[in-house]
């Protein structure tokens, strides 16, 4: 209960909702307490009890100052104190207007009376105000840390990711240099060179997209495409695994999906290199695609591996999370593989999803507008995102 009142009261979609409120309430203390002031009303009035003890008055004028300075803030608390003084100037009066000479020390009294409200609004105002900007400071503090952590996070990460391949890469090719190398040895480290200059080049890649996501400078190609010619390159770009055996199943009446298919392709590389990296040897990876009943393509990257638990499941999607367990502390990677899918994927107006539970292998579900859900879709956007929920 508290939590929602204090999101009523702090969030600022309600802004209009505070105005009409202490608007009305300014309005109806006033006319009650000013009503007393007219003759015909004085006498039925003046005798409630309401109306006899005038603490009341100065606890509405406390909650009201209160209720602006908290949901609108300085400006608004010190605008409604100024209205407050205002109108209690003929509080003040209230012995002539009454058409009486005041007792002694009565125009005094009543003017420390209000005083002694303005006084208290204001305080209450300033200490609320003291109390907001040192929880807005600390807030402050606590994102600047996050944000150190991820860039001491991210440095780490690529320095150790492009030492290793680029170590790899020097010294095979300083032994090349050498004369005495048989044909068979030269290929070997030839093809070594070559796997680590792509882990190198797909490590610059992640780090173009994620600069170009986080800046909003990436260009999204909307057209129709074929599941099965995407995922069939998807495929070769994997390459057949010599110890997963990975199969594709897509019906031959699936429509058309409106994406990018270098993007798309991209994500489901992603996740076919993820499902054989994080799956044991000898298991099945499967790549599947329906229509759902809305229109949409659902696609499903499924594996037989370890599973994820659900306290990583919450965190997986984040930029340079790692799940940290001993079965992949040797498995390679940057941690941006996945928040890249998500990002491109809900650039391309769907949304990934993930079912998996420990021991019992993941699914990957990637859900994209069908030919039939957008018709005619082609369209060129430029799309602006978080990569990080």
């Amino acid at each position: 209960m508290s939590q929602r009142l204090a999101h009523f009261l702090l969030d600022p979609r309600y802004k209009r909702t505070h105005l009409a409120i202490i608007a009305l309430a300014l309005m109806v203390h006033l006319g009650l307490h000013y009503a007393t002031y007219l003759p015909a009303l004085r006498g039925p009035l003046g005798g409630l009890p309401y109306f006899r003890l005038h603490v009341l008055h100065e606890a509405e004028f406390l909650l009201i100052v209160a209720y602006a300075g908290i949901v609108l803030g300085l400006r608004a608390g010190v605008a409604a104190v100024v209205i407050t003084g205002l109108t209690s100037i003929p509080f003040i009066l209230t012995p002539y207007i009454f058409g009486r000479d005041p007792r002694p020390g009565e125009i005094r009294d009543l003017t420390i009376q209000v005083a002694f409200i303005l006084i208290m609004g204001i305080l209450m105002i300033l200490l609320y105000d003291r109390d907001q900007r040192r929880r807005e400071a600390e807030s402050n503090r606590d994102a600047l840390r996050e944000v150190d952590q991820v860039r001491n996070n991210f440095m780490s990460m690529a320095a150790h990711e492009l030492r290793t391949p680029m170590t790899t890469v020097m010294g095979f090719s300083e032994l090349l240099e050498g004369d005495n190398v048989p044909d068979a040895t030269r290929i070997e480290w030839a093809s070594m060179i070559n796997a680590e200059s792509r882990r190198l080049s797909n490590l610059i890649e992640e780090l173009l997209n994620v600069s170009q996501v986080t800046s909003g400078k990436m260009n999204i190609d909307l057209q129709p495409h074929s599941v099965a010619e995407i995922a069939n390159a998807a495929l070769g770009s994997v390459g057949q695994s010599s110890t997963h055996a990975v199969t594709i199943e897509i019906p031959r009446d699936l429509p058309f999906v409106v994406a990018d298919r270098d993007k798309l392709l991209q994500v489901l590389v992603n996740l076919l290199s993820n499902a054989i990296k994080y799956s044991p040897a000898g298991g099945t990876v499967r790549l599947t695609a329906r229509k759902n009943d809305d229109g949409f393509v659902l696609m499903d990257v499924i594996d037989q591996g370890m599973g994820i638990s659900q306290e990583d499941q919450e965190k997986l999607f984040t930029s340079f999370y790692r799940i940290k367990r001993p079965e992949t502390q040797n498995i390679q990677g940057t941690g941006l593989g996945l928040s890249i899918v998500r990002s491109l994927i809900e650039l391309m107006g769907g949304h990934v999803h993930l079912t998996s539970e420990l021991g019992l292998g993941s699914t990957f579900s990637v859900t994209l507008p069908g030919s039939a859900a957008l018709p005619g879709a082609m369209a060129s956007a430029t799309g602006e995102l978080p990569l990080a929920a």
